[in-house]
């Protein structure tokens, strides 16, 4: 299987964007709505990737499509008290 590189963050992101956009719609679902696929992005590069290497694009996938709701609504509200 060939590996894929990217280039950049914004290109990798770009890629799963639409993972990213599906959990959205399901953190809408589950009363979440005002988190974004930005938001569900940063929780993940801070609390679950910030350490892994050798990471691959499932591995990424199934973590977007896993995040605790609990958890990232929990780091919506420490980064916005952050920034008010």
């Amino acid at each position: 299987m060939d590996n894929i590189e990217f280039k950049s963050k914004e290109e990798l992101y770009k890629r799963i964007l639409p993972a990213l956009k599906s959990q959205r719609k399901r953190l809408t679902y589950d009363g979440f709505g005002y988190i974004t696929e930005e938001q569900i992005w940063n929780y993940l590069k801070k609390n679950t990737w910030a350490h892994t290497r050798g990471l691959e694009l499932c591995d990424m996938v199934k973590d977007i499509m896993n995040v605790d709701s609990l958890e990232i609504n929990k780091y919506y509200f420490n980064e916005y008290m952050k920034n008010k």
